[in-house]
């Protein structure tokens, strides 16, 4: 079992991980705009695709 402080670092680091991650991507769209565009649509048809597979079996 983990102690109460573990759990309570561990708590932080993840929401200190979800803030960085928050800010490098509004980073990202707001310096590249068209190129995040591409990545987003590109990572779009990839999820359709495999959910298309997976529900056509």
């Amino acid at each position: 079992m983990e102690s109460e402080p573990q759990i309570f670092q561990r708590k932080n680091n993840m929401k200190l991980g979800f803030i960085i991650g928050a800010l490098f991507a509004t980073w990202l769209t707001l310096n590249y705009p068209d190129q995040m565009r591409s990545y987003f649509t590109k990572a779009v048809d990839y999820i359709e695709s495999v959910a298309t597979f997976i529900t056509s079996k």
